[in-house]
């Protein structure tokens, strides 16, 4: 864990209704004895998943899945607990058991706890990391009405029969591992690719038709020995957060989506937030969507998001703890300076990005490029992408980019900021894919004698 803490990179993402349905479950059904009582079966299709009880409480039960999975399930008064085939109380339930939760996912992707059945007991070691602070997906906020979209043409009825006929389900297989993004046809062009090496234009969509970018290189059996240049940019990125001055600028994020391969961005609205930067800490003031000021914050606004453009992906990414392995690709000069450009690799037990869907957040491994100042250091760009997703997560792609600059705060001294990030998303098995394409403006300084108060 680096002293930056964990939460990096974050993204909610609002899925489409057709993408929503159960998958095959991971296990059996439960065939749980009732006990004598005869309890009606439910109607709706329910899916059985097995994993680590990391926390239970009145409202709720966070399990961690066997694939790395957290998952966040809803509890009722309804759901019924069972332990050496019995019915059980929940206090007979211990972190670090082994369970199995039968539940039901509503339309947004939130999962329902129906019946809960005590597997086995955990080791010592299991036990002792369900201890540990956990992680949960957001559940569902009081702010349940959509934000405001530029819709197009067509009802939504005839959206959710595009998206079912768009989808194609694979075959249920034992053992779950994982594959690449799926295709729904032979002549399907597969998600499409973040643009690499540039930035897109302010507010204009990325080219559909970029090209994708050259397969990572595995990384190698025996890291080789420190590159120069590689420590000199854990030393300038150590020292960013410390020399960083409090700042405020205006994020404004285009959010696009596609129904088709290949793509056809729709732009879906406009987010505007003033972005607080105070002693290392960003917080996100006067949210607008399409222009009209709203009171919800960005993560009761629906749809994707991400955090941690402002230094904490770089600071995470080159930290010892993160154990990146780097591997120089090429020279290339960008935003006119001369830059190197590595490729690097983070397994899945040291990745500390987080992305979240509905009821659900992994930590994945993942891989990209990132452009190293030969002069100084400094990150210029970084580029990102999840890999080894789990089959039975709900995105197979998840990417995100974000270009630095060097920008002056009203004085003569200029700082490396962001000005531009995207993020790409796409359901898995679908042609639903997501994209937002962030500017970073209007950079200030703060005061020394300026305060900030933010509400609880």
């Amino acid at each position: 864990m680096s002293r930056w803490g964990a939460l990096v990179l974050t993204f909610l993402v609002g899925l489409p209704v057709a993408a929503q349905q159960p998958r095959a479950p991971q296990v059996p059904p439960l065939g749980i004895p009732r006990g004598g009582k005869q309890t009606k079966p439910s109607a709706e299709p329910t899916i059985t998943i097995s994993g680590i009880l990391r926390r239970l409480s009145d409202k709720e039960l966070v399990l961690e899945a066997q694939d790395s999975r957290i998952l966040t399930f809803t509890r009722t008064q309804k759901t019924t607990f069972y332990k050496n085939s019995a019915e059980a109380k929940p206090s007979e339930f211990t972190p670090g058991d082994w369970l199995f939760v039968e539940a039901t996912q509503d339309e947004e992707g939130f999962l329902h706890a129906v019946a809960v059945a005590w597997q086995k007991a955990g080791t010592p070691e299991e036990r002792a990391r369900a201890a540990q602070p956990v992680e949960p997906s957001v559940q569902r906020s009081d702010f349940d009405e959509p934000p405001p979209v530029l819709r197009r043409a067509g009802s939504r009825a005839q959206e959710k029969t595009e998206e079912a006929a768009a989808r194609r389900e694979p075959e249920p297989r034992v053992v779950r591992e994982a594959e690449p993004p799926a295709r729904i046809g032979p002549d399907d062009p597969g998600p499409p690719p973040l643009r690499r090496g540039a930035p897109a234009r302010s507010g204009q969509p990325a080219d559909a038709e970029a090209k994708l970018p050259e397969p990572l290189p595995e990384p190698p059996a025996a890291p080789p020995r420190e590159d120069p240049l590689i420590e000199k940019a854990r030393r300038a990125v150590a020292a960013y957060n410390e020399k960083l001055p409090n700042y405020i600028c205006r994020q404004m994020t285009t959010r696009y989506q596609s129904r088709s391969r290949p793509v056809n961005w729709k732009a879906v609205d406009v987010i505007s937030a003033d972005v607080v930067y105070e002693n290392g800490r960003e917080q996100y003031r006067n949210i607008e969507v399409n222009g009209k000021r709203t009171d919800k914050t960005l993560e009761q606004l629906g749809g994707a998001w991400s955090k941690g453009e402002y230094g904490s992906v770089l600071a995470d990414l080159f930290s010892p703890a993160t154990a990146a392995e780097f591997l120089l690709r090429k020279n290339e000069t960008i935003a006119g300076v001369d830059a190197a450009v590595y490729v690097f690799f983070v397994e899945q037990p040291n990745s500390h990005w987080s992305v979240h869907v509905p009821s659900q957040v992994i930590r994945p491994a993942y891989g990209g490029s990132v452009w190293i100042d030969r002069k100084n250091g400094r990150v210029m760009r970084i580029e990102m992408q999840a890999q080894r997703l789990p089959l039975d997560f709900p995105l197979d792609t998840v990417e995100v980019s974000v270009d630095y600059q060097y920008v002056r705060l009203g004085d003569a001294t200029e700082h490396l900021l962001p000005v531009h990030a995207e993020m790409l998303t796409c359901q898995r098995a679908t042609g639903f894919c997501s994209r937002n394409a962030a500017d970073f403006r209007n950079y200030r300084r703060f005061e020394g004698e300026a305060t900030i108060k933010y509400e609880q």
